[in-house]
């Protein structure tokens, strides 16, 4: 059976993909979150299960660290359901006096982890998805949280952490976003918050309601015009905003990127955000270089699994369209992976070969795994996060917080079967810890202000282990300061870093 060209293996298969990646996540956020694109439905009102909430992991051997449940110090309001978090709590007040200041210190710190279910493996590998396994998160934050608590924690507190799963096949997008809010506002009162598990914008939005600093670490995608609405709770520490991707373009032009005469096709998704980063960022910096897109494809976000046959129709449509225009140049702005998933190989059924356009939002090391080479060949990009660009023998090293995180994991047993895994069970969690920990050693307190405070304290010093390198910069919230030229090589079949670092404003 055949959706207008595209099989529907190929949208199941595509499903797992965006499951994993959360390349077609739901991007809309209820009006009370800060919503984004106002087209969308609200969140149903029914309660969710709770899973795995509560659960602490101290080290082995360690009976010191109490759990969640004990130290919470407030009553659970789990029937309240999803919109139970419409009005945010306010934030706590700080002592004054020098004990009280003494006792919070001493406080256990709970830090609310939301991870990603790995049980969509399976599926993985029923369907022959190629670079595609979750590896064990929970794993991996169990071991960062040990070594952080055996060097006295942060900022002098252990840490608690305060589990979240996620199962992406259960309900909305929006729906398991609330749910993971109010286990960790409701349920428990988290001071620091992780969203690792991919879900949509809510989350964040949700915690920076209830003025929890929350690191976004999965496959989110944000502007400044949402963090500053966020502000100052929400940190994409390892990423670039994509009011910053104007470099994407000059990258491109400078390397031979757009022939003569080339037409340039852009997808992106019909979101308040990616009208925003096409119209303001994109379509300027193509106009500068002297190649305005011919058109513009907004395809529609799908809030659920469900709704990805649809997404798949709209792709078959727009490559029908750009075919007849002679668009030869198709650059995906911001689809985060799903999108080049869907559209290359049904490209390649019509005959479509166009060249593209790719940023590290894309998961480059994923496409190339999936797509043909001839789909990919003269294809460039802008990168900045080496596991989701290339494969391991691509990866140009040098990165010493990188080097660390693979050596916890080593020693915790933590393996990792590809770069997927590498990126979702290692790399991630590293980078959100290693960061609260940097925050909180230069003065940082769970807390807007506080945390604030200590962020803009790191200037460049922050080692990621997520991005080349770092710079932050008093009332910005993300970080990535330092992107390459990614080449597909058709010898490898794979992408490669070419030419130096180039710094980005």
């Amino acid at each position: 059976m055949r959706l207008r060209g595209i099989t529907a293996v190929r949208i199941v298969t595509a499903a797992c993909v965006a499951l994993f990646y959360g390349g077609l996540v739901g991007l809309a956020v209820s009006a009370t979150f800060g919503r984004d694109d106002a087209r969308t439905g609200p969140v149903g009102g029914t309660a969710l299960a709770r899973r795995d909430v509560g659960l602490t992991v101290p080290s082995e051997g360690d009976a010191s660290v109490p759990d969640a449940a004990t130290i919470a110090g407030a009553p659970t309001t789990s029937n309240l359901g999803v919109n139970a978090v419409a009005t945010a709590s306010p934030p706590s007040t700080r002592p004054t006096n020098p004990a009280a200041i003494k006792s919070a210190a001493a406080r256990p710190i709970q830090v609310g982890i939301q991870f990603n279910d790995p049980s969509s493996d399976t599926a993985y590998n029923v369907l022959g998805v190629k670079g595609t396994t979750t590896g064990d998160g929970k794993g991996a934050y169990q071991a960062l949280i040990a070594d952080i608590n055996a060097r006295g924690g942060l900022g002098g507190r252990k840490v608690v952490p305060v589990f979240y799963s996620n199962n992406n096949t259960q309900g909305t997008f929006d729906s398991q976003s609330q749910a993971a809010c109010s286990a960790f506002t409701e349920d428990n009162r988290v001071e620091l918050a992780v969203v690792t598990g991919t879900a949509s914008r809510l989350l964040p939005s949700c915690m920076a309601a209830h003025h929890v600093p929350t690191l976004p670490v999965g496959n989110i995608i944000l502007d400044d015009t949402l963090m500053s609405q966020w502000a100052p709770y929400v940190y994409w520490e390892g990423m670039l905003s994509l009011d910053r991707w104007a470099p994407w373009i000059d990258l491109l032009a400078s390397n031979g990127y757009f022939d003569p005469g080339a037409r340039v096709g852009l997808v992106a998704y019909d979101t308040a955000m990616h009208h925003r980063v096409v119209e303001r960022v994109i379509t300027p910096a193509l106009a500068r270089v002297k190649h305005a897109p011919v058109d513009v494809a907004y395809v529609g976000e799908p809030q659920s699994v469900s709704g990805l046959g649809s997404s798949a129709t709209e792709l078959s449509n727009v490559i029908l369209r750009f075919r007849s225009q002679q668009i030869d140049h198709v650059m995906f702005v911001a689809t985060q992976g799903a999108v080049p998933f869907l559209w290359m190989p049904e490209a390649d059924s019509q005959g479509y070969r166009p060249r593209y356009g790719l940023t590290t939002a894309d998961f480059p090391y994923v496409v190339q795994a999936n797509a043909s080479a001839n789909q990919m060949r003269g294809a460039l990009g802008m990168g900045w996060t080496p596991v989701r660009d290339v494969n391991y023998a691509q990866d140009p090293g040098g990165n010493p917080a990188a080097t660390r995180c693979e050596a916890l994991m080593a020693k915790a047993g933590n393996a990792s079967s590809d770069r997927s895994a590498d990126w979702q069970s290692h790399i991630a969690p590293c980078e959100a810890m290693f960061f609260f920990e940097a925050v909180m050693a230069h003065g940082g307190e769970a807390g807007g202000a506080a945390f604030r405070s200590g962020v803009d304290q790191l200037g460049t010093s922050y080692e990621s282990p997520h991005t080349f390198a770092t710079r932050f910069v008093s009332g910005h919230f993300d970080g990535a300061s330092k992107v390459r030229l990614l080449r597909y090589d058709q010898g490898c079949a794979c992408f490669s870093y070419a030419g130096p670092l180039v710094d980005v404003p």
